[in-house]
């Protein structure tokens, strides 16, 4: 942008004001103009998120002092200036991701946040601007090396979408302008959209929550941080960075890793993916007390009913079914990394054997105690790492080659589905009076026709069944299973995306 159309954006914004406040204005964009020191495009895409932010601000009569202050050029750090390029190795899983690249398959999933008000998009963007710098491992492009994949960091300005396509479509990550992730608004939702390689859920919702107290700053509120809402000018901790996978030594075999084939939910796989989102709401407190009836946690008690439904949605008579069960692993170390910290096992049942939710709860409960356990988590690691190390040696070129064939075996069908809970989300206090809820989304991937994510928020609890086949029978027979027990579901979602 010329400096010419850079004055009459400023001269614009200036309109009506007094000399004085004027004059602040004109000061500040000399402050930061002499701070920018990043690409062309870069340059003019914070500049111009600076004239917005001041152009909403003033139309609302914030003083101009007021103004200053909340978007104080300290909040962009030295992200935008004295940056310096960083090398991450991909941890232990998340290398497998980038590896097994398809076509219009990608490990995508989505964080988001319902607050109560509509989002002033002027405001995120400018939120997302500063808190980015506080994540320097999620503002990365996958780079190839000779042997693996890894994450080099840039900063380039990052651009808040609104949100007017499927979710969780792919991301161009090899592209530099570009990053891993994604921010997305609609209405009064803000999304995340991540690539697994660069974090899971607990990391990404860290992000997520630091973002939204940024905004919520910007809109004058004053909200505390906490131990996982950060603050965005603090120094970046070296243990968020942590690939805590490389701590692990326990003898495993490679078997634990790989599990067996599982069987399929019926249906045809649709060309757009996802074909349809569907999100129940459920009071939190009422789902808890059905789950202790039935003898289990809650995770136990939706695993029992989506084994049922998955009973009724295959065209079986007999044979493994297999949900995949996400385990975060900083509970066992104290980790505070923000990378990939999860591992997981597998929930299984003969289909024959699925039968009364009681019996199923009562198993599936002490198959969470026992496979998720410290002791099975550290053989799942041990087995993953020597999976990967058994193909150190190999050059990318080739290794892309061979998991484009094996990938699709060893993650996705010995899986029939997966369930990902999150648990009950918290946040300060003050927060509370601003965010309505809290829903996660995971991309199936082939041959699995779902997926089921969970997040608790306050009272309500948001189970999201992610599709990408169009029979509803298993969504059905889940939401039959919950109303029967008394349990009021609001169901909400997408459209059918068509083909």
């Amino acid at each position: 942008m010329n400096n010419s159309k850079r004055y009459n954006q400023i001269s614009k914004i200036k309109g009506g004001l007094n000399i004085q406040d004027s004059k602040k204005i004109d000061d500040f964009f000399i402050e930061l103009e002499k701070h920018l020191n990043v690409s062309v495009f870069s340059d003019d895409s914070l500049f111009n998120h600076y004239i917005d932010a001041f152009d909403y601000y003033l139309s609302i009569n914030k003083n101009v002092d007021e103004i200053i202050e909340l978007i104080d050029l300290k909040n962009l750090g030295t992200f935008y200036t004295d940056f310096k390029r960083e090398v991450f190795p991909l941890d232990n899983v998340a290398v497998v991701y980038p590896l097994s690249l398809k076509v219009n398959q990608m490990a995508m999933f989505r964080i988001a946040c319902t607050l109560y008000e509509d989002i002033i998009p002027e405001l995120l963007q400018l939120a997302l601007d500063f808190t980015i710098k506080r994540f320097p491992s999620y503002s990365a492009v996958v780079k190839s090396g000779f042997f693996w994949h890894y994450l080099e960091t840039v900063n380039y300005v990052p651009i808040l979408e609104k949100e007017d396509d499927i979710p969780c479509k792919p991301i161009s990550i090899f592209i530099r302008s570009y990053r891993s992730f994604r921010v997305l608004y609609y209405k009064n939702r803000i999304s995340i959209e991540m690539f697994h390689a660069i974090t899971d859920g607990t990391g990404a919702m860290v992000f997520l929550k630091t973002l939204i107290r940024e905004y919520l700053r910007l809109l004058g509120k004053d909200i505390p941080i906490s131990d996982d809402i950060l603050d965005i000018n603090d120094e970046i901790n070296e243990e968020e960075l942590v690939n805590e996978f490389e701590k692990n030594e326990i003898e495993s075999n490679v078997d634990n890793f790989i599990g067996s084939k599982a069987i399929q939910i019926d249906g045809k796989i649709q060309k757009v993916k996802p074909y349809q989102v569907l999100h129940f709401e459920i009071n939190s407190d009422d789902l808890k007390q059905v789950a202790h009836k039935y003898e289990g946690s809650i995770s136990a008690y939706i695993l029992a009913i989506m084994f049922k439904a998955i009973k009724k949605s295959t065209s079986k008579t007999s044979g493994k079914v297999n949900i995949q069960v996400p385990v975060n692993i900083r509970k066992y170390n104290n980790s505070k990394t923000l990378r990939n910290c999860s591992m997981y096992f597998f929930a299984s049942y003969d289909l024959k054997d699925i039968n009364d939710t009681l019996t199923v709860t009562r198993n599936i409960n002490k198959q969470i105690k026992e496979k998720g356990s410290k002791e099975n988590m550290d053989k799942m690691i041990s087995g993953s790492i020597k999976l990967i190390k058994s193909f150190t040696f190999i050059p990318l070129i080739i290794k892309v080659l061979i998991f484009k064939l094996i990938y699709g075996y060893f993650a996705n069908s010995v899986i029939t589905t997966t369930f990902s809970n999150l648990g009950m989300i918290k946040t300060n206090t003050q927060m509370q009076d601003y965010i309505d809820s809290f829903n996660v989304l995971i991309i199936p991937g082939e041959p699995n026709r779902t997926s089921c994510a969970m997040a608790s928020y306050k009272d309500k609890t948001v189970l999201t069944i992610t599709k990408i086949n169009k029979e509803d029978i298993f969504e059905k027979e889940i939401y039959k299973q919950l109303t029967d027990e008394g349990l009021i579901v609001e169901v909400k979602g997408s459209i059918e995306y068509e083909s």
